[in-house]
């Protein structure tokens, strides 16, 4: 069976990588990568998941980059060595006016992210 991607499924699975510890941090961890990957094999050596273009599922999917960071460093892991091509494309998407000026920095995340671990106490 065809994994499909899921945006609500992508946004559990990241949420979890910062709210978790240990075995169940690891877990998901592991899910997370399956997700990039399948991102990663529908990407394939486009540009944009569209192709040249910024398309639909970019705009879909350019607001997780900004937690990229908070994702790496909660649950020590890299998004580039898992899935690079990902990363390139994440990289590419925050150099867009467009979306630079439409998503939080990343160490903005990753300080709101701190925060909502002392409240939910995970640190």
């Amino acid at each position: 069976m065809k994994k499909v991607f899921n945006c609500v499924r992508f946004y559990e699975y990241g949420s979890r990588l910062w709210k978790l510890k240990g075995e169940a941090q690891a877990a998901t961890k592991e899910e997370f990568i399956v997700i990039l990957k399948l991102l990663e094999g529908e990407l394939g050596a486009k540009k944009y998941f569209g192709g040249d273009a910024f398309g639909f599922v970019d705009i879909a999917l350019a607001p997780f980059v900004s937690w990229f960071y908070s994702y790496e460093t909660s649950a020590g892991f890299s998004i580039e060595e898992a899935a690079p091509k990902v990363a390139a494309w994440a990289k590419r998407s925050m150099e867009r006016e467009s979306v630079a000026n439409a998503v939080s920095h990343p160490d903005k995340i990753y300080e709101m992210v701190g925060v909502l671990k002392k409240k939910f106490g995970v640190e």
